[in-house]
């Protein structure tokens, strides 16, 4: 039921209501007398359907609570509070202005503008993080501005702590896994429930709104939470110089390094204030012919590389260590609640949840949807676009007949097959001999800084990069890069991103490079570059179809019988080849290029992927149809009750059936599927079936209805 607006004249808790100032799904905002003194102030009220919310109630009362101990310039002043007949209402400071959102509607601020803006926001954010209080949901719409008044500059107020935190609190209100605040401004550890938030997550959103004020864009545009998602979990990130703002020449170059510092994703590489980062703006706008950036490849720095991450880690990892997916094993433990550790950011995006043995073809699958071409490349073909003429001598002739994977699926469908990169026997080589010209490949890098910087940028892409430095790559850590690779030749047909060079920027294509190409393999176990042509690999990308193969098929290639490298959890110091030539295993320890080698005498079985998610096909119709047990991971703006869904399929055709709600849609060879229903705001429900220690479980899920969903996982009953 609709809760009543208050009319103007009506008294409430003593204060006469003069107008509504704005509604939200919060509640309303009114601008009100006070009941005994001769001022207005701004009456907040906690929506009715809210109130029988016992977190969401006691979340809105310690919001006055929270503001009271605030008393800053720039911070909102809180005056009162109490429950009217059940209706709970906060008396605050009434600011006689708009918002910064409202300004943003006619375009991006002068520099010097935003700049002073997030200046006097950091004040205030500064003041209530030395308070021990946590603002999270730091965005345009919560910094209010003044009407100017004579040559006084407008004033500079942060609103809305009702989403407040006190550092030192215990009651545990978001326990439930419910996300409150603003997507497009999250900090990317505001998305994992596990991790304690602190200061630099507030600093990240006053990044992401300075990056707003400046561009009149926000950093990661997008519709829906999974967009808004993946960009603070994936993408790189943006540079305000690059925008059609920008362009025009009103952001100085240096203010792209202050927003890729503001934006790190690796939250120990922010800065320390937020008055640090304002400064850092600050020092931009006195002195832009002085402040340079590197371009999207990185090959001129004023700035440190560290500041620039592009990889994500748990707040208990060290600097040099960056969170990678676990190896499959034969029997894949069962996943826990506690294994999820962080939210699903996008159609196909996933992360593979620490401690989860289940292993998927979306698991090992890059995050950004690709077409449907799939490229297939021989080991001599340079294929297109190459970053650089052969560099390296054609891999050896293969006299033993290289091992296969067992095909999923007949005829043309591919099947990617996920293997750890520390599997013994997954690369080959010849004994004492690199097959590959590191050194050269470093002088090329070196003697030509366009390519270079393209083939960082093309790397820094993955956020599965692993190597010593721990930050993202630029051109002149290429060098030290390099030499940590471990040159050898893959031994099955393997799914990468393979990157090519246009001139400017890395190209991207979806590629089968064939068994017996030459490439250098990182410390855990991952194709990153191939010796041949020197072009950069990366994670494969999930296609957005069935995929379409494009070039020639060499003897022995299978569409359904192709690898994915996963890295190892563990960085690999000796790795265990297959000499091509003798069939013999031998080991090579890690960043050496043969002159280490050493034969080994156990043998080695040949590699083997891990259990794969069941097909689409009659034969696995009884390990897909029946009754799941769907548990929520986490939620955005909807129930945390667990559910039954009756899921059944006739070859492609997918129906879900939860209560009285029936979603319809497609199965896709690899197990993933997406069903849809529900009305004029359609739910969709998207997963991938797995097998999971003999049982039919649903992982990955996503679901969406409008602008709220959440992650889930089921279990065949």
């Amino acid at each position: 039921m609709a809760q009543e607006q208050l009319q103007p004249g009506q008294v409430f808790a003593g204060y006469v209501i003069e107008r509504a100032l704005g509604v939200g799904g919060m509640g309303a905002v009114y601008l009100a007398r006070h009941p005994n003194l001769p001022k207005l102030v701004a009456l907040k009220l906690l929506t009715r359907v809210m109130t029988d919310n016992d977190d969401v109630r006691a979340r809105f009362m310690r919001e006055a609570d929270h503001v009271a101990r605030l008393d800053h310039p720039n911070i909102v002043a809180v005056y009162d509070r109490g429950d009217q007949d059940g209706q709970l209402w906060i008396a605050m400071q009434y600011i006689d202005g708009s918002d910064a959102a409202a300004a943003l509607r006619q375009g991006p601020l002068p520099a010097a503008r935003a700049v002073r803006i997030i200046t006097e926001t950091a004040k205030a954010l500064d003041f209530a993080h030395n308070a021990d209080v946590l603002h999270r949901d730091v965005k345009p719409a919560n910094i209010l501005l003044t009407r100017p008044i004579g040559a006084e500059p407008e004033r500079v107020l942060l609103a809305d702590f009702g989403i407040a935190k006190a550092l030192d609190d215990r009651m545990g209100l978001t326990a439930t896994g419910m996300f409150f605040g603003s997507l497009q401004y999250a900090a990317p550890e505001q998305l994992d429930p596990s991790i304690t938030l602190d200061a630099r997550a507030d600093q990240y959103s006053l990044g992401c709104t300075l990056y707003h004020l400046l561009t009149g864009s926000e950093p990661y545009p997008g519709r829906t939470p999974e967009q808004w998602m993946h960009g603070h979990l994936h993408l790189p990130v943006p540079l305000p110089s690059h925008t059609p703002a920008g362009q025009h020449g009103g952001i100085p170059a240096g203010m792209d390094a202050v927003i890729q510092r503001a934006l790190a994703k690796d939250r120990d590489l922010r800065y320390p204030s937020c008055a640090a980062l304002a400064a850092a703006a600050q020092h931009v706008l006195d002195s832009p012919a002085d402040a340079t950036v590197a371009a999207p490849g990185g090959s001129t720095d004023t700035y440190p590389p560290e500041a620039v991450p592009t990889q994500q880690r748990r707040p208990d990892q060290s600097p040099h260590q960056t969170t990678s997916p676990p190896p499959p094993t034969d029997t894949p433990p069962t996943a826990t609640r506690s294994n999820r550790k962080w939210l699903i950011a996008a159609l196909v995006v996933v992360l593979i949840a620490a401690g989860a043995g289940v292993v998927l073809l979306r698991n090992v699958l890059s995050s950004k949807p690709a077409g449907t071409e799939l490229m297939l490349t021989a080991a001599t073909d340079p294929g297109m676009n190459p970053f650089m003429a052969p560099a390296a001598q054609p891999p050896p002739t293969n006299t033993q007949t290289p091992p296969t994977l067992q095909p999923h699926g007949d005829g043309p469908t591919v099947a990617t097959q996920p293997l750890p990169g520390d599997r013994p026997g997954l690369y080959g080589g010849t004994l004492d001999n690199a097959e590959c010209d590191r050194d050269k490949m470093i002088a090329f890098l070196g003697a030509h800084p366009a390519e270079a910087g393209a083939f960082v940028e093309a790397l820094n892409t993955d956020p599965t990069l692993y190597w010593s430095g721990g930050h993202p790559l630029t051109a002149a850590d290429i060098p030290t890069y390099l030499r940590e690779l471990t040159p050898m030749l893959l031994r099955l047909d393997t799914r990468v991103t393979n990157h090519g060079f246009n001139g400017t920027h890395p190209t991207t294509l979806q590629s089968v490079l064939q068994a017996g190409t030459g490439v250098f393999v990182d410390a855990h176990g991952v194709p990153r570059a191939r010796c041949y042509c020197g072009n950069p690999l990366t994670a494969p990308v999930a296609l957005t179809d069935e995929p379409k193969p494009v070039g020639t098929t060499w003897p022995g290639y299978h569409p359904a019988a192709l690898a994915a490298v996963q890295p190892s959890t563990v960085t690999i110091t000796v790795f265990v080849l297959i000499d091509v030539v003798t069939g013999q295993p031998f080991n090579r320890p890690a960043g050496t290029t043969g002159t280490n080698d050493t034969p080994r005498s156990q043998a080695v079985p040949r590699p083997l992927p891990a259990p794969n998610p069941p097909g689409p096909g009659p034969g696995n119709q009884p390990a897909i149809d029946g009754t799941y047990q769907m548990h929520w991971l986490t939620t955005i703006c909807t129930g945390t009750h667990d559910f039954t869904a009756t899921v059944t399929h006739q070859g492609s055709a997918l129906t879900m059936i939860r209560g009285g709600l029936t979603l319809t849609g497609t199965l896709n060879a690899d197990g993933s599927f997406e069903v849809t229903g529900g009305g004029a705001i359609p739910v969709t429900f998207r997963g991938v079936f797995a097998t999971d220690g003999g049982r039919t479980v649903i992982r990955d899920g996503v679901s969406k209805r409008g602008e709220c969903g959440g992650t889930f996982e089921g279990t065949k009953q």
